[in-house]
Parts: C-alpha cells; structure tokens; sequence
C-alpha cells in the first residue's frame, strides 16, 4: 500500500512538471498585445500577481525579462547570510560546549572531593570506645537531658574582665536559655575574671576553670598558643564527652554577637545534620568590611575554616578531632587538607560577629588592618524560617560556578567600572591573588593554599555596588 501511494505521488509531482513546461512554452508563443489577461510572474521565487498595463510593452519587457534574475540574486544573497548566520551560531554553540565542558569538570572535581572526603570518613579511626568517658554519639542529649538543647554557647575566657560585655549581649538576644545554655571555659586563673563571670550565675551561666595552668613545652614565642590550644582541647572534652552535649558553638570573650545569632547557628545546624559535605559553621566573614558587604540574608559554603563564632558537631569531636587534637595553632590545624577533607563551612556575607578585643596573644595581627571594620549585621533575620536548601552542595555547586565564570572577565582596575552588576576577575597564582586582593582592600593571605572565605579557589565580596568574584583561571587544578 505505502509502495503504490509512493508511485500515485510521483506520477502527480511529474505531471505537475509537464503542466509547468507546457504553460511556459504557451505564453511565449502568444503576441505581446494579448488584451484582458494579466502577466504571470514566476511564482517560484515569491513573486506578487502584476496588475501592471498590458499595453507598457517595456514594463512587460523587464517583467519577462529582468525580475527572474532579481530573485534569483536576491535568493543567493538570503542563503549567503543564512550560510554565515549558521556558521556564526555553530561557532557560538561550539564556545558554550566549552565552558560547558569546563564547568561539568569543575562539578566532577567537586564530585570526587566528596567522594574523598566519604572515604576518608570511613576510614578513619574512632576514639576507642572502652575510655572512661562516654563517647555514644547516639541520643547522647537524652542520656544528659539536653533533649530541648539546639547547641551549648561555649564562651573562651582567660583574663579579660571585659568578658562580661560578652555575656550580656548572649543573655539579650538569646530565646531560650534551655535551648542555648550558656558556658564559660576559663584559662589563665585570673581571679578579677573569674569573679566576673561568677556575677552572672544567677542567670544559669556555667563556669569551669581549666586545671592545668603549667607552662607548655613550647618555644618561648610561642607558648601563648601551645596554651590556647591546650585550653580548647580541654573545653571540647568538657562540652562533649562530659556534658554530652551534640552541638557547641564557640566565641571568644572579646567578640560582640548580632540580634539574629542565634536564629543563624539554629538554621546552620540543620544544614550540618542534612549534608554530610559540611564541617562547620562561621559567623564570620573575613572580609566583611563595611563597603565590602550588603545583604543580611546571603550565605555561602567557604572552604576556609573562618572561626570568629563557630560551631561543630560532637560527632566530628568524637570520631575525627579529638584522638589528634594539635597541641599549638589549633586553628591553622583546622584549615589543614587533613582535617577539612574536601569539606566545607557556611559563612554569611554579613559577619554575625565582631571582635572588640585588640590585644591579645596575636598582638593584634590584622586589628587595625581588617578586624575592626568588619561589619556587625544589625538584622533579625528568621533564618529557621528561610529556605536555606540552595546551600546543600548538589543545588549549590553548579549554580555558583556558572554565575561565577558566565560573569563578565574584567581587570581589577576596571572591575569598579564595569556596567554589569556581577563581575569576574581572574588570577593565575597565589602571588597574582595576593596583588590582586591588596589592590581591592580584602585579606590576601592564604592558609594551607586556600584564601580567605574561598570556594573553589573563588573569593566573592562586594565593591562600589558590585559583586566581584577574584577567580581562578581555568581549569582549576586546586588548592596545590
């Protein structure tokens, strides 16, 4: 059936021809002065019907004659610019598959991090659970009736009797003392302190001293730290083998919190518990400077460890943190491939935190340069009520790499000038990052290869209105 259908189409096609031809070689044959009929142009090539006056025997002349040929030029013309349209669009198409290529490989990157990161997980070795302390990181709040406990406000005191400044501005903004219960961890045995932090018991503030108040065993320059990490090593096992509490978040007792502290670490702990490629959350942002920041709702992942208000899960403390715990530089310890292990942090754009105290055993690195401008959020975000799933790393990763390289690449200088409200600017080293980042005012060091606040090699800030991501070039072969 289909076979004869194809013969009856071909016979009519060919008769069609015929018809064609014979009408052709018809009105040749006619006298020019044919009266009454008007002038068939080819309709072919899109021709109109002429109504022109059959007796002009020149207008008939450049009808039969010329408009043939003008459509015939003006069709080669059209199929010239389709033909370069098509190449023009191949061309384009052939640049997209690139970044396209590029950016699949970024997330496949990100992909085997993840994968690294689980494996290593698996096979690391948990504290042995025959120590006299209990290490069950199963419903560990119920058997210490911490089950209304969201985390424990662990505050690191040593001698600053200006802790109290601290602990008023917890006590003001926090919603529940059961759910956010208060500790204070003391060093140094300083009694002014001490005496301080007693005055506000009655507001159901725990105070625990730490014992050992020996010198460590440490070079002379830098025995301030061998006890700093010496004290937090101590405080963890407090909080978490002997409180049993399941999540702590830590500030030191120079640090001003905002009105919506504690909405942000009640949200973060949900991201720590749903997406196992997170280790912590930061209210911090190293370069939030006033200037460099603007929205109180954003969050990022970060690979940098940030700490400035911090919290972890006792489930890190117990199964990876606290059988190596460093005995000096607990924090660069922290930011070390080792301990991160492809893992991220939350941090916000704008720092939930700042720090008023300038003298300490860093001898105010970075206080005058940095520290002390960075902007203190005076939001009340609901952040539990937020839809914070864009954060977990399968909806995040993808999304921030091509709002990052689809950017327009500009140079530092005219990155401030750009017409485009989000920018790309791009570096080949850690040396051009540190000369890039000194000429836009953010921090240029980096710790174990990684900048501050980065994610995958990519520090995002805001200037002048703008937001500028200090990028990579690609392809990115890592934190090398």
């Amino acid at each position: 059936m289909r076979r004869r259908t194809k013969y009856m189409l071909a016979g009519a096609l060919v008769t069609v021809v015929v018809l064609i031809f014979l009408i052709g070689v018809f009105k040749d044959s006619k006298d020019n002065n044919w009266k009454g009929k008007s002038h068939f142009d080819s309709k072919v090539f899109g021709n109109e019907r002429s109504n022109s006056n059959n007796n002009n025997k020149g207008n008939d002349k450049r009808r039969n004659g010329h408009n043939g040929e003008d459509s015939v030029e003006e069709l080669v013309h059209r199929v010239d610019s389709l033909i370069k349209q098509t190449k023009e669009k191949r061309e384009k198409l052939k640049s997209l598959d690139g970044e396209l290529d590029e950016l699949q490989a970024m997330a496949k990157q990100a992909a085997a991090s993840r994968e690294q990161s689980e494996k290593a997980k698996d096979q690391s070795n948990p504290v042995n659970s025959n120590t006299n302390v209990n290490h069950n990181t199963n419903n560990g709040n119920k058997n210490s009736d911490n089950s209304e406990v969201v985390a424990a406000v662990v505050v690191v005191a040593c001698n600053r009797p200006s802790v109290s400044r601290a602990l008023e501005l917890l006590i003001k903004y926090r919603p529940s003392a059961s759910k956010f219960p208060i500790v204070v961890s003391q060093d140094c045995g300083d009694k002014k302190t001490a005496d301080v932090i007693a005055g506000f018991a009655n507001q159901g503030v725990d105070h625990m001293e730490q014992p050992d108040l020996s010198e460590p065993e440490a070079a002379p320059q830098f025995r301030g730290y061998a006890k700093i990490a010496r004290h937090y090593g101590w405080m963890l096992k407090q909080v978490f083998d002997v409180k049993q509490y399941e999540a702590v978040i830590i500030v030191e007792d120079d640090l001003d919190v905002a009105p919506d502290f504690f909405e942000y670490f009640e949200a973060g702990k949900k991201l720590l518990q749903t997406d196992d490629t997170l280790w912590c959350v930061s209210a911090w942002n190293d370069n939030g400077k006033k200037g460099y920041v603007e929205d109180p709702k954003k969050l990022y992942r970060s690979d940098f460890f940030g700490g400035l208000g911090w919290m972890l899960t006792r489930k890190l403390w117990v199964e990876e943190l606290s059988s190596k715990w460093p005995s000096n530089f607990w924090d660069d310890w922290m930011r070390e491939h080792e301990q991160r292990q492809g893992r991220a942090c939350i941090r916000p754009e704008i720092s939930r935190t700042s720090t008023f105290g300038r003298v300490g055993v860093s001898r105010g690195q970075f206080f005058d340069q940095y520290l002390k401008y960075i902007q203190l959020a005076d939001s009340n975000i609901k952040f539990s009520e937020e839809d914070l799933s864009y954060l977990l790393k399968d909806n995040y990763d993808l999304e921030f790499l091509q709002e990052v390289y689809t950017a327009p690449l500009v140079s530092a200088t005219g990155a401030v000038h750009s017409a485009s409200p989000i920018v790309r600017v791009e570096y080949t080293s850690p040396d051009h990052f540190r000369r890039i980042a000194k000429e836009f005012g953010i921090m240029d060091d980096l710790k174990d290869n990684i900048p501050r606040t980065a994610y995958f090699g990519v520090v995002s800030f805001r200037k002048n209105n703008k937001k500028i991501h200090l990028a990579p070039v690609r392809p990115w072969k890592g934190y090398e």
